[in-house]
C-alpha cells in the first residue's frame, strides 16, 4: 500500500507492490507485499485502507453481510507484515 495520510513516508513509488491478503481458516489475516517492492505495509496504512472502505467500523451493511469490525487488532508480525 502506499496511500494514507503520511504519504510522503513511503518509499519506492515507482516500483509499489500489490497487498496480499492470506486468511486462515478462523478469519485471522496477515497481508504483506512482494519483497523487494515500493509501498508500505504497517498497522497505520492498513487500519487508515479499512477505515476508508468500510466507513463505519461498527456497523457495516452490504447486500449480504452486516459486520462490526470494533474489535479489530492489528500487530506488525515483520517489516511489510
Amino acid at each position: 500500500g502506499g496511500l494514507f495520510t503520511d504519504w510522503h513516508t513511503v518509499p519506492g513509488w515507482i516500483e509499489m507492490g500489490f497487498p496480499v491478503v492470506a486468511v486462515g481458516k478462523d478469519g485471522g489475516f496477515t497481508i504483506s507485499k512482494p519483497p523487494g517492492t515500493g509501498g508500505l505495509v504497517t498497522p497505520a496504512t492498513v487500519a487508515e485502507q479499512m477505515l476508508y472502505e468500510i466507513q463505519d467500523p461498527g456497523a457495516y451493511h452490504v447486500p449480504d453481510v452486516a459486520c462490526d469490525w470494533t474489535q479489530v487488532t492489528m500487530t506488525q508480525e515483520a517489516p511489510d507484515v
